[in-house]
């Protein structure tokens, strides 16, 4: 490193270390990065929060972001934990925006969520991850997204130009382009979605493991409904996941219980890997897929299991004041259904002008008028809370009896009424004792609720006159 450079970044370090911020560079599938800066205890959350908001993304369930750890190993950041806990290398901390759970493509809402699922699919799909589908038929999928309509002298991306292919390969894609002659780009990222995900690899995440009796690594894919272990020669073993019973981990190994036969047989599977980290990595894989998409909801089991190193441990045993915050081992918050309509219930409340909104938010000032537009509905909501309590507080000091006017009047058996209806009373309508004495009193309520509603009316018409200028913008 050169004096300047040194200079640089000891200008940079200096910076970072006043302001005491931590500096995170993430990069989507087609190389395009964003550089943020966040306080030094934040979590991976506020950095998922700061890329899906600036992507435009509702849909945050069904991505993660992935970094490589000293040893050279990728995982997925923990949106629950600190950043600095997790990555043990220097700033800028290099964070990879990607898919971590699959889904069919006609369950995405957004054209931004299934751009980002279609730079994903085509990253795999060009490194030979789908290798049991009609790849021509993909490759003019993908050419037809990327290009449009085949044309030989076309300078953009052309798959009749990948060199390494043979003759007769590359002449079933250009017949397989031709065909789509017409078709819109979005309509061809569909369908190279739709392809795909009718893929037994759809979703896959790979591990390389090692078995007990086979020191040789195999892949272990972790899918959508079940563990793919490829012994290689052909030779494949599929485990459902409802025939899985149990995963633990300890040390580098994580161990597989699976029932093997209609009588309930169990056979238990050991999985050596390289680390900690990976084994830690593969637990989590397995835990957070089965749960993601054989759950009807993530159990409490789930979301509280916490890891310990010496110095957490160390700590319990001191009092509660010297506890540190929890290092949580899983960080899924719901399931495949629940991210589904939690995200259909937001764009919903959002109405259809600002889910078009949604759809362009790469456009700064289009992605402010949504966020204003999201505080004025979380405002109206409030006012309608507000006002549905003071009803409700109102109700409460209504007479029992006639339930028109507020009570006045206290019984000498300690009841409450109006004054008009202590008049026409003989006995307490209660507890039917006789009434011989009543004291009457002032509570002001009157004044006070009228009061509150000139209040929420005011609310109301200021609302309305932020509301106004807000949906103009929206087209």
């Amino acid at each position: 490193m050169d004096d300047e450079s040194k200079l640089d970044f000891m200008s940079r370090t200096k910076v970072s270390l006043t302001q005491n911020k931590i500096w995170c560079l993430v990069t989507q599938r087609d190389n395009v990065c964003f550089s943020f800066k966040f306080k030094e205890d934040a979590k991976g959350q506020d950095v998922m929060d700061e890329v899906c908001n600036k992507l435009g993304i509702v849909e945050k369930d069904y991505f993660g972001l992935q970094y490589t750890n000293s040893r050279g190993e990728i995982h997925w950041l923990n949106m629950r934990n600190r950043i600095s806990r997790q990555i043990n290398k220097p700033e800028p901390f290099s964070l990879m925006f990607c898919v971590k759970f699959y889904v069919q493509p006609h369950q995405l809402l957004q054209e931004s969520t299934r751009w980002q699922f279609f730079l994903n699919v085509k990253e795999d799909l060009l490194a030979g991850k789908y290798h049991e589908v009609n790849l021509p038929y993909l490759y003019a999928l993908l050419s037809q997204a990327e290009a449009g309509d085949f044309c030989e002298n076309h300078i953009s991306y052309n798959p009749s130009r990948c060199s390494h292919w043979l003759p007769e390969f590359r002449s079933e894609v250009i017949i397989e382009h031709c065909k789509l002659q017409g078709m819109s780009k979005e309509a061809a990222q569909f369908f190279l979605l739709k392809e795909v995900a009718e893929s037994d690899d759809y979703g896959m995440e790979h591990h390389y493991v090692r078995l007990d009796s086979n020191n040789k690594p195999v892949f272990l894919g972790i899918g959508i409904d079940c563990l793919k272990l490829d012994k290689g020669n052909d030779l494949i073993e599929r485990v459902p996941f409802n025939c899985l019973r149990m995963a633990t981990r300890s040390g580098k190994t994580v161990k597989l219980d699976i029932c093997s036969s209609d009588i309930g047989d169990i056979v238990s599977i050991v999985y050596q890997l390289n680390s900690k980290d990976s084994a830690q990595a593969l637990y989590r894989s397995i835990t957070e897929h089965h749960a993601f998409y054989r759950c009807d909801s993530i159990r409490p089991a789930v979301k509280q299991q916490v890891a310990r190193d010496f110095f957490d441990t160390f700590l319990s045993w001191l009092p509660s004041d010297h506890m540190t915050e929890q290092n949580y081992i899983f960080d899924t918050e719901r399931t495949c259904t629940e991210a589904y309509d939690h995200a259909r219930r937001i764009l919903y409340n959002f109405g259809s002008s600002a889910a078009a909104t949604i759809h362009a938010k790469n456009d700064e000032d289009k992605t402010r008028e949504l966020n204003e537009l999201s505080e004025v509905e979380c405002l109206r909501s409030q006012v309608i809370r507000l006002t549905n309590q003071v009803e409700q507080w109102k109700e409460s000091f209504n007479c029992s009896v006639c339930r028109d006017r507020i009570i006045d009047v206290v019984l000498e058996c300690g009841h409450t009424i109006c004054f008009d209806c202590s008049e026409l009373c003989k006995n307490c309508p209660f507890c039917r004792n006789k009434i011989k004495n009543k004291i009457k009193f002032f509570l002001g309520l009157n004044h006070i609720v009228s009061t509150s509603e000139d209040n929420l009316l005011k609310e109301n018409l200021e609302l309305s006159n932020e509301i106004q200028p807000i949906q103009q913008l929206v087209p």
